[in-house]
């Protein structure tokens, strides 16, 4: 019988000879990544790294919404995570007439490097719970986190992943169901991103 993950885990800290080479291999591919490690606020908490690409799968893994044994069932672009304080967004800014439908057409799209234009769900309304928590959402503790893509889905035809963001902070709002909020983005996006995410801008 093979050895389970966590086994197999035990034997690599176990080993300094697999850790060395880990480490090695590691130190290598990161020599050769354009992403820079800055520091965010819930890092300690969910180990994403600012401004790196992740698939919706290592998003939900990172968020500790999916873990080895548990996959529960995310369908919509919002992610509510009450024991973390969080709520995730993920949006894509492209939508395709045969992705979306009218109701979930969103108005998403980059202001700026430092300001996010989002649109919630239809049936959020700025006095329900899931506004107020928005709205409100230092007082309450929580801390709003964006995941973005240009397009569903990449050149092969495979789901793009989503470039991470991190935390928000609200600036306004205007209408209800759905509400669309301005969210103050706590990093600068680089300017890299930001041509990329909406290329009118000039950097």
């Amino acid at each position: 019988m093979g050895k389970t993950l966590q086994g197999v885990l035990k034997d690599v800290r176990e080993s300094p000879d697999a850790l060395f080479n880990l480490r090695a291999a590691v130190d290598h591919l990161w020599s050769y990544t354009r992403v820079r490690h800055t520091p965010w606020s819930r890092e300690d908490l969910i180990p994403l790294v600012l401004h790196a690409h992740y698939t919706r799968d290592e998003a939900l893994v990172g968020l500790g919404h999916w873990t080895l044994t548990s996959r529960p069932e995310f369908r919509e672009g919002v992610l509510h995570l009450p024991t973390k304080r969080v709520d995730a967004f993920f949006a894509t800014l492209q939508k395709e007439d045969r992705d979306y439908s009218e109701s979930t057409r969103y108005s998403d799209y980059v202001e700026s490097d430092t300001v996010f234009h989002w649109q919630s769900q239809s049936t959020t309304s700025e006095d329900s719970l899931t506004g107020q928590r928005y709205i409100y959402h230092q007082l309450k503790g929580y801390t709003p986190l964006l995941f973005v893509r240009d397009h569903k889905r990449d050149a092969t035809g495979q789901a793009a992943p989503y470039c991470f963001l991190g935390p928000l902070r609200y600036l306004t709002h205007r209408g209800s169901k759905p509400m669309s909020i301005r969210w103050g983005l706590e990093h600068k996006i680089p300017a890299r991103l930001t041509r990329a995410l909406n290329p009118t801008m000039v950097a």
